[in-house]
């Protein structure tokens, strides 16, 4: 498959971009950014081979006997012959009222235990909206540099190398319980890198894709 965390990145800002000059920023939001991010997939992929699939209850994700709505992921990409996911896409528009660190924390997550699940996955986080909310949002709670060696929950800024965070040494007890009870077992840490944006110094919106390990 081609370069799909570039494609989720050029993509969307472009037509952030376009439709922004076109006086239709007032759309913007998650269900936008769910809408875009379905139309590059849907692009990407042989209908007849792969199914897209938004919304999807990974069962990878759900605890045995726990009652209440499924746990899912954003999207999915699912082989049709043998009905295994092997790309998972978590997505958030900052600005959004369930785009916080912690909820973001809660979606890699999930996408570390789609990677302890089937290693061969991709496992994408994508971050997009205003160019200051992104900015003001890798820079608060969970996602600004913690501890002593100013460790980041996702790599940031842009230096292509892959970048750890470990939850025993960087969370606090309270926030590793309330991770452990969304998961079906708490991972250990997150590793991710960040694609290289496809602008600088942008003048309106900053979309940013992780690949999450």
């Amino acid at each position: 498959m081609v370069n799909l965390g570039r494609k989720l990145a050029d993509g969307l800002y472009g037509k952030l971009e376009f439709d922004f000059s076109c006086n239709r920023g007032h759309a913007f939001g998650e269900h936008y950014l769910h809408g875009v991010l379905n139309e590059i997939l849907a692009s990407h992929i042989a209908p007849n081979e792969t199914s897209l699939e938004p919304s999807f209850a990974a069962p990878a994700l759900q605890k045995p006997n726990s009652p209440g709505r499924k746990r899912e992921l954003d999207f999915a990409l699912v082989d049709r012959e043998d009905n295994s996911s092997f790309v998972h896409i978590e997505a958030k528009w900052a600005g959004s009222s369930h785009c916080k660190p912690n909820t973001i924390l809660n979606d890699l997550g999930r996408l570390v235990v789609m990677k302890n699940s089937n290693p061969g996955s991709t496992n994408l986080f994508v971050l997009a909206g205003g160019k200051d909310r992104v900015d003001h949002l890798l820079n608060s709670g969970l996602l600004a540099p913690q501890g002593a060696k100013r460790q980041r929950l996702l790599a940031y800024p842009f230096d292509s190398r892959v970048r750890t965070f470990n939850f025993d040494r960087n969370l606090r007890p309270t926030v590793k319980a309330e991770l452990s009870s969304r998961l079906p077992f708490l991972p250990s840490g997150v590793h991710s890198t960040l694609y290289k944006p496809s602008h600088d110094n942008v003048p309106n919106w900053r979309v940013l894709v992780w690949r999450v390990q």
